[in-house]
């Protein structure tokens, strides 16, 4: 009898495990949000369908949540489905992003048992969810930069960039004119209202140079995750607060390569915060080493005299997360 149940099995293995090679081959998991922009802490509803494309029924199929980095609100990893032939299921639940920044969400990882019981494996799902979150503007950049200490300081001032100040010259009041503009003293003497021609002065810019974490390997661990979220948070926080501030900053980050976005209205914040979440990344390690260099030139060539804030995702120890020169 022993060895009936030992032949048994060593004949059954092997079908098991050819059994459950064509399930995972066969066996399809599409993932989807509402909506294409997902914002950090917001709901969102969360579809998932799983389809079993072939004949073969699949057994106690169990599914891995990244319960990590999103919260499934009616979704949870403790469930068991099966399916026969050409059946699929649909699950739905709300689901609230962690962290800002792009990474998988949803399903993870699958269990599938063999028709027998023999075993249980847990693999990777056949396709995985990227989703990209966007941050949160929150009030933490203008809790770090004193916004007088940089309106203070020598910046370079911007050939493009101009507003217009009340001038010298006067002339007669025009329908549009601003009532700020009107000289009531000279109108006064000449009895009619007499407005002063605006001159353009060139607004003060802010340089911002954000040093995202060079390291790729482990950018999708949750450490890794909480550090961009708060780069990213910080990031949006400052633009959106020299936007509010009429105050022009230009940005350098790597997109790639080196790039620059000038933030001088909140339309172009806009802009600026719809690439943000999933623009900043490298695509060699010489990219890193050039925006090193870049912050080295700072006061000279193009870059002229600006007043400098330097962020840096993974500060080494000693380092400051914001730096302003």
């Amino acid at each position: 009898m022993p060895y009936v149940l030992l032949h048994a099995l060593l004949l059954l293995l092997p079908v098991s495990i050819v059994y459950t090679i064509i399930n995972y081959m066969n066996l399809k998991v599409y993932q989807e949000i509402d909506t294409v922009k997902v914002t950090k802490g917001e709901l969102h509803n969360y579809r998932a369908t799983i389809e079993n494309a072939f004949i073969f029924p699949v057994y106690k199929l169990g599914i891995f949540l990244y319960e990590d980095r999103c919260i499934m609100e009616s979704l949870t990893g403790d469930l068991v489905y099966s399916l026969n032939s050409k059946e699929k299921i649909e699950l739905k639940s709300e689901i609230k992003c962690k962290y800002a920044g792009a990474y998988d969400i949803g399903i993870e990882k699958i269990s599938l048992e063999d028709p027998f019981g023999i075993y249980k494996v847990i693999l990777d799902v056949p396709y995985k969810f990227r989703a990209v979150v966007s941050p949160q503007i929150t009030d933490m950049a203008s809790k770090a930069i004193e916004i007088e200490n940089i309106f203070n300081n020598r910046g370079l001032s911007s050939d493009n960039l101009v507003q217009e100040i009340p001038g010298s010259d006067i002339r007669p009041y025009v329908p549009g004119d601003s009532f700020h503009s009107i000289n009531w003293k000279v109108s006064a003497k000449v009895g009619d209202i007499m407005v002063r021609v605006p001159d353009n002065m060139e607004r003060q810019t802010v340089t911002m140079l954000l040093l995202a974490d060079e390291k790729e390997e482990d950018k999708y661990t949750i450490t890794a995750l909480k550090r961009r979220d708060y780069f990213l948070e910080f990031i949006v926080s400052a633009a959106w607060y020299f936007a509010s501030e009429d105050m022009p900053v230009k940005f350098i980050y790597p997109a790639g390569r080196i790039s620059q976005f000038t933030v001088d209205s909140k339309k172009s914040f806009s802009e600026f915060y719809s690439i943000v979440a999933d623009g900043i990344f490298y695509n060699s390690p010489g990219v890193y080493k050039d925006l090193k260099d870049t912050l080295q030139n700072q006061g000279k060539g193009v870059y002229g005299e600006d007043t400098w804030i330097v962020v840096t995702e993974n500060p080494k120890e000693n380092e400051e997360f914001c730096r302003i020169y």
